[in-house]
């Protein structure tokens, strides 16, 4: 098993982003690899540059397996882009495919995580005012739920973690699609200036 192969599976197996630190502790922890560095996770920070979508660093033409974004201590943490990935040979760059083999007794493990207690009231507010319709595509929730109304996501425009309010002056009611690209997007600051020039009842923070 290569490094790549290795940080991959942590993060498949883990399911939620994590720090360099993060993904070198569980890769030895599960002896998914027996570095031979002398900087173990310099290596494993230097396999994450060239294999995550963003980085434009002189590395040849890696294949993106994948993102990175920052967590509420403004640190990087990685995540899969995929479940199914195709990796390069570090040594002649041919491309192969691997196909995930999957685990027949998954591990279980632990994650802490902080979580911010938000109001009810304004997460039914803001979806009651929007009617099943996503603010910021203005398409229908992805489906129905069983009592009949569109399914759609809260989310704060400045984020919670970033000292955003959980008022409805901060929140709205979005599809999964544009939820993810408010996340995610290299252009995420053009769609949140749309919501503001578009929904009145925000207010920027």
């Amino acid at each position: 098993m290569k490094i790549v192969e290795a940080i991959a599976d942590v993060l498949l197996s883990i399911n939620a982003p994590l720090t360099v630190e993060e993904i070198y502790d569980n890769i030895v922890k599960w002896e998914l690899y027996h570095f031979g560095a002398v900087n173990p996770k310099g290596a494993v920070a230097r396999t994450l540059r060239k294999h995550t979508q963003g980085y434009n660093e002189s590395s040849g033409d890696f294949l993106k397996l994948f993102g990175v974004e920052k967590n509420k201590d403004r640190k990087n943490v990685y995540f899969l882009l995929s479940d199914t990935y195709t990796l390069y040979d570090d040594s002649d760059h041919s491309q192969k495919e691997k196909l995930p083999e999957g685990n027949l007794n998954p591990r279980l493990g632990t994650l802490e995580t902080t979580v911010y207690h938000r109001s009810r009231k304004v997460r039914d507010w803001v979806l009651s005012y929007a009617e099943g319709t996503c603010e910021s595509c203005l398409k229908r929730g992805p489906f129905q739920l069983s009592d009949g109304s569109w399914f759609l996501e809260v989310h704060h425009v400045k984020y919670l973690s970033q000292g955003g309010s959980d008022t409805i002056q901060n929140c709205v009611a979005i599809c999964p699609n544009c939820h993810r690209e408010l996340h995610m997007s290299d252009r995420n600051s053009v769609k949140i200036e749309s919501l503001y020039y578009s929904i009145a009842r925000l207010k920027r923070e």
